[in-house]
C-alpha cells in the first residue's frame, strides 16, 4: 500500500501520509493479498419484505440494519484489526470505508471487510457479531465467509493467521458444529498459488427434520418429495428467506509480479512527493485529490467503470486504494506497485446484465483489468449464488484462455448455495523463464556431481 523505499536494502516501510511516526513498521517488502470477510445477517421479516419491494435504482436503505452504525463504533472495531478509516463514501444503498488497509463495505445485511499486511482481521469477528447483535438486534447468520490468497510473507504474520490451519481452528470455535454446517478449503496447487476459502451457514433445521422422515421412501418418490421441496423454496425476490441476494456475486482477480512500466503511475511525482511533505511539516492535514484523480485516469482504472462514484487514496510514496459505488453493488482496487512484493487486487460484485454493467462476458471486463497491470500471474475467484441450473454456467463464465497466458488450473466447487469457480494463469515468458532455470539448475548440479565423481576416481589412484 504505502512505502518509503531504501533502495539499498529494499527496505519499504509503512506510513500512511497522515500516519504517527511512531506507529510506522519496517518490512522487508509489504503483504499485499489481503484477508477477507462477508457475513449476511438475517434480517426482520418486515425488512425482508420492504427490501424485496424497495426500487433497485430510486430506493433508500440509509439507517436500515448495519447502516445504522454509527462511525465511532466501527472505528472502535478497526482496533482490532489494527487499521483505520481514511475516508467514506455513500449512496442510497451501502457505505463504503476506505481503510489505512484496503476496504469495508456496509449494506444494510451484509458486511464486507478486507485487510491486507499484518493486520488481525478475524480477532475482530466476534466484536462485528457482537456489534450487529448489540446495535442492530442482528444474531442471526445466515452465511459468513473468510478468504485470501496464499501469503508472500507467511512468516510475518501475527495469530491467529500464522497458517491456515490456525485459522480454521479460530474459526470453528466461533462457528460450532451444533449450529453451523462448515468448510474450511485450499483450493488451488500447493507449490504455487492458491486461495483459501473457510464458510458458514446455519444449519435448516426444517429440511433436516422433513428429509429424515422421508429417508425410507422408496427413491423415485423420495427424488419427488425432494424436487416439491426445492420448487417451494425457491422464490422470485430479490433477496431469499435469509435475507440473502439471489444475485450475490464476487469476482476477484488477484495479481502478482506487476509490470513495473505501468507501476509508475501509482508513484507520487517528485513533485507530489515535495507536497505532502510540506503539508507534514505544517503539521496539516493530507487532502485528496488531483493526485488521485492522476493515477486514476493514467494508469487506465477509470476506463473499467467509468459511471462509478469514486474514493481512492495515493500513499506516500507508492501505493494506491480504491472503492467505487455502482448503485447497490461495488468494486475495489489495491495496488502495491514495488517489484519486490508487486500486488493488485480488482474485486467486484456488479452482475453481467445489471444495466450499470457494460460489459457482455466476463472475460471483457478481466481483460480491461488485466490491461492496466500486465501481471505474471493471476489467480480469478469467481463466486455467485447458484443460478436455474447447472455448474456448467460458472464453468462458461471464466476464461478458457487469455492471450499471452497459460492455464495453469481451473476448479469448479459446488458449495450449498453458491458456485465457486477458481482459475490460475502465468504468462508464456514467465513459464519458459522457468523452464530455462530448471534446466539450469539440473545442468550445474549433473556438474557437481560430475566432479565429485571425478574427485573420487583420482583419489582412489593416489
Amino acid at each position: 500500500m504505502s512505502f518509503q523505499q531504501n533502495s539499498s536494502d529494499h527496505q519499504t516501510f509503512y506510513t500512511p501520509v497522515d500516519a504517527n511516526p511512531d506507529q510506522q513498521l519496517s518490512l522487508l517488502g509489504f503483504e499485499g493479498p489481503e484477508k477477507l470477510i462477508e457475513i449476511w445477517f438475517k434480517p426482520p421479516q418486515e425488512k425482508l419484505d420492504e427490501l424485496n419491494d424497495l426500487d433497485s435504482v430510486e430506493g433508500n436503505t440509509t439507517g436500515y440494519g448495519l447502516r445504522a452504525v454509527k462511525r465511532e463504533v466501527w472505528d472502535d472495531m478497526l482496533t482490532i484489526v489494527r487499521a483505520q478509516v481514511l475516508s467514506v463514501t455513500s449512496n442510497q444503498f451501502q457505505d463504503a470505508y476506505l481503510l489505512s488497509e484496503s476496504s469495508m463495505f456496509v449494506s444494510p445485511y451484509r458486511f464486507m471487510i478486507k485487510t491486507c499486511g499484518t493486520t488481525t482481521l478475524l480477532n475482530a469477528v466476534p466484536k462485528i457479531l457482537d456489534i450487529a447483535k448489540q446495535y442492530c438486534g442482528l444474531d442471526t447468520i445466515s452465511a459468513f465467509f473468510y478468504s485470501r490468497k496464499c501469503f508472500m510473507f507467511p512468516d510475518r504474520q501475527e495469530r491467529p493467521h500464522r497458517s491456515w490451519d490456525s485459522e480454521v481452528d479460530f474459526l470453528e470455535k466461533i462457528f460450532p458444529e451444533c449450529k453451523f454446517n462448515t468448510s474450511a478449503y485450499v483450493v488451488g496447487k500447493l507449490n504455487r498459488d492458491h486461495w483459501n476459502l473457510y464458510m458458514a451457514t446455519p444449519y435448516d433445521h426444517k429440511v433436516l427434520k422433513y428429509t429424515n422422515s422421508i429417508a425410507d421412501l422408496p427413491l423415485e418418490q423420495f427424488n419427488s418429495e425432494i424436487e416439491t421441496l426445492i420448487k417451494e423454496e425457491v422464490k422470485k425476490s430479490r433477496y431469499d428467506n435469509d435475507g440473502i441476494s439471489e444475485d450475490d456475486f464476487t469476482l476477484e482477480i488477484l495479481m502478482s509480479g506487476l509490470d513495473q512500466k505501468r507501476m509508475v503511475n501509482f508513484w507520487r511525482t517528485e513533485e507530489e512527493k515535495r507536497e505532502v511533505m510540506e503539508i507534514e511539516e505544517r503539521g496539516d492535514t493530507y487532502v485528496k485529490g488531483k493526485t488521485e484523480e492522476r493515477v486514476y485516469e493514467q494508469s487506465g482504472l477509470k476506463a473499467i467503470f467509468p459511471q462509478a462514484q469514486m474514493d481512492h487514496y495515493v500513499f506516500n510514496p507508492c501505493g494506491y486504494s480504491s472503492n467505487a459505488l455502482l448503485g447497490e453493488h461495488y468494486y475495489s482496487v489495491h495496488v502495491t506497485p514495488e517489484d519486490i512484493c508487486s500486488y493488485a487486487s480488482f474485486e467486484c460484485n456488479l452482475p453481467l446484465g445489471n444495466k450499470l454493467n457494460q460489459y457482455k462476458s466476463y472475460n471483457e471486463l478481466i481483460y480491461k483489468v488485466l490491461n492496466v497491470f500486465n501481471p505474471e500471474q493471476f489467480v480469478i475467484t469467481l463466486f455467485n449464488r447458484k443460478p436455474e441450473g447447472s455448474l456448467g454456467q460458472i464453468r462458461d463464465c471464466v476464461p478458457q484462455n487469455i492471450k499471452g497466458y497459460q492455464k495453469m488450473d481451473k476448479i469448479i466447487y459446488d458449495l450449498n448455495k453458491w458456485n465457486l469457480a477458481f482459475c490460475q494463469f502465468t504468462r508464456n515468458d514467465i513459464i519458459l523463464k522457468r523452464i530455462k532455470q530448471s534446466e539450469d539448475e539440473l545442468s550445474e548440479e549433473k556438474m557437481m556431481k560430475d566432479l565429485a565423481l571425478q574427485a573420487e576416481n583420482m583419489a582412489l589412484y593416489i
